[in-house]
């Protein structure tokens, strides 16, 4: 099993293990018959975290049967994509495509601004953001260091700080208002790649590749956190 990380998929050459197993363990969850406690909840047994990650998706998918398809893709490949995080993402989603609401907050991105980014696999959207946040505070450390040969006293090199400080606010909010409707719009765009790529696979094989895409960017966001550090030193 080769992974891509260009990608975000696999290359499977055969039948893997790895893939193997992991496909076992879905059809397992799909069998899998809960027991009911006295007081009427469900009690399952699971072996397994993608076993239990799958009954789980399950139960969502039964809660969100309502979710009308976007741009072709299901609430079930959205759901694979963005992973353990269905319970929040499949319902805003749903919120941003039936009512139109472009805005959406997103704390994680506002915290972790630019890092989140690149964590969600949305590369673009991170370099653009950091590419606007590099200059906002390049300008600054410029405008410091030619400030005699540009004649700038030391008032206006207040009012430079604070506009480019407000610059940075600017694009840390507008992520935090912005960032799911990004998310959904690189998450479908990806989806509908994957299944344009591999229209003779398995339904299977196509939600492992999609849940592969979408798997959190812990290296990249690592680097840009690294990256981000050392801009500021």
């Amino acid at each position: 099993c080769i992974h891509s990380a260009e990608h975000g998929s696999y290359e499977w050459k055969g039948d893997s293990a790895e893939l193997r197993e992991h496909l076992e363990n879905v059809e397992s969850a799909r069998i899998n018959k809960p027991e009911t406690s006295e007081d009427g909840f469900e009690i399952f047994h699971v072996e397994s975290y993608d076993e239990y990650r799958e009954i789980m998706d399950r139960k969502l998918l039964e809660q969100q049967k309502d979710f009308e398809e976007i741009d072709g893709v299901t609430a079930q490949e959205l759901l694979k994509f963005v992973g353990k995080n269905g319970y929040y993402y499949l319902p805003v989603f749903k919120d941003i495509r039936k009512n139109n609401k472009l805005l959406k907050l997103n704390f994680a991105s506002f915290l972790f601004f630019p890092i989140h980014c690149f964590y969600r696999r949305m590369n673009l959207f991170g370099v653009i953001m950091m590419i606007l946040l590099f200059l906002s505070t390049e300008t600054r450390i410029l405008l410091n260091y030619f400030a005699d040969n540009l004649g700038l006293s030391s008032s206006d090199l207040a009012v430079a700080y604070i506009v480019t400080a407000m610059i940075s606010l600017a694009l840390n909010i507008f992520a935090l208002m912005f960032f799911n409707y990004f998310y959904l719009k690189t998450a479908v765009r990806k989806i509908k790649t994957i299944k344009q790529q591999y229209p003779d696979e398995s339904r299977e094989r196509i939600l492992a590749r999609i849940e592969a895409a979408g798997k959190p960017g812990i290296f990249y966001a690592i680097s840009i956190l690294l990256l981000h550090r050392h801009s500021y030193d």
